[in-house]
């Protein structure tokens, strides 16, 4: 066996060292330096290494989330829930948590 053809294990991380950003999910209040927000409303947010994100949208996402889990649970997943035609594989794979068929979206006149 030739030594060009050995590989040597990477060396371990030091203690404490992660794979990726840290991520920490907060509600309190925003950080001193976000101090000047007249807003008096706390909305969560979440810190990915410097940056502070609303989570609001991260919510409403899981949401519709839990909602298409729950209408697959039900045997209404895929189906349009005014009308009840099915949505299809090309709506479903644009939009897993699609609702609606293309004629009875919110905010189209049908």
């Amino acid at each position: 066996m030739t030594d060009h053809l050995r590989t040597e294990p990477p060396a371990p991380s030091p203690i404490g060292a992660t794979a990726g950003p840290i991520v920490e999910a907060t509600a309190g209040p925003p950080a001193a330096s976000d101090a000047s927000s007249s807003s008096s409303a706390v909305s969560p947010s979440v810190s990915v290494g410097a940056e502070r994100v609303d989570a609001g949208p991260i919510e409403q996402d899981l949401a519709a989330i839990d909602a298409a889990l729950a209408r697959l649970d039900a045997g209404t997943y895929g189906t349009c829930e005014v009308c009840g035609d099915a949505l299809g594989d090309a709506v479903l794979s644009i939009d897993p948590v699609a609702r609606f068929c293309t004629g009875h979206l919110p905010g189209t006149i049908s």
